[in-house]
């Protein structure tokens, strides 16, 4: 099984890496990012095979509509997002007075013609993008 990790960089361009295992059959796994006060983080999920052959996003991320979004945050899809490709990019702008979590759904293919698109219902979990008013600790 792959390692999954969550790479946060605080100096200017603001990124955060989040990993998602996608396994050949079964729910995937999502890792949790944690979204510090600020402007202009860039996010960008990527997706990592566990016995398929290329996972690719089909759609990409999206906040879940039956889930309300935190006042103060602010989401828009990265211009440089290519339907395809294993990674997928949310600039976000963080002005929430409180902690929130924020859940997100993934539109991405296995990429294998055995395996469906994956759904909802694949999660391990519901993700979660955990927004903050303090940054993350060491």
């Amino acid at each position: 099984m792959a390692d999954l990790t969550v790479v946060y960089h605080f100096d200017e361009p603001k990124t955060i890496q989040v990993d998602i295992l996608v396994p050949a059959e079964g729910q995937i796994i999502a890792a949790l990012p944690v979204l510090p006060q600020g402007d202009g983080w860039a996010v960008t999920w990527h997706l990592k095979g566990d016995g398929v052959n290329a996972p690719f996003f089909d759609g990409g991320i999206e906040l879940d509509p039956g889930h309300p979004t935190p006042d103060g945050l602010h989401i828009l899809p990265s211009p440089d997002n290519v339907s395809g490709t294993p990674s997928f990019t949310v600039n976000l702008d963080n002005a929430c007075l409180f902690n929130h979590n924020v859940h997100y759904l993934i539109s991405a293919n296995r990429g294998n013609a055995d395996f469906d698109k994956i759904l909802r219902e694949n999660f391990l979990h519901d993700p979660t993008i955990s927004v903050v008013t303090d940054p993350p600790r060491d």
